[in-house]
């Protein structure tokens, strides 16, 4: 049988700071995450019309690109 002034009278408390220091360390440790990249879209391509519509013997078309970036 315990004597029952060596019982920890506070334990359920020791066991809470401990979970909230172990918590702290990992969130310190890890840190919060910094502001993401912006997302960015971007293509390209060529477009043939199929036809030769200025007259100089080959296909024409049109070579093409975009970005688009949200602000």
């Amino acid at each position: 049988m315990k004597n029952e002034l060596t019982k920890p009278k506070f334990k359920p408390a020791l066991r809470l700071a401990r979970h909230l220091f172990v918590a702290a360390a990992i969130f310190l440790w890890v840190g919060p995450s910094g502001a993401a990249q912006p997302t960015m879209v971007v293509g390209g391509g060529t477009g043939t019309f199929n036809a030769d519509l200025d007259g100089d013997g080959r296909i024409d078309g049109s070579h093409f690109g975009f970005a688009v970036v949200p602000h």
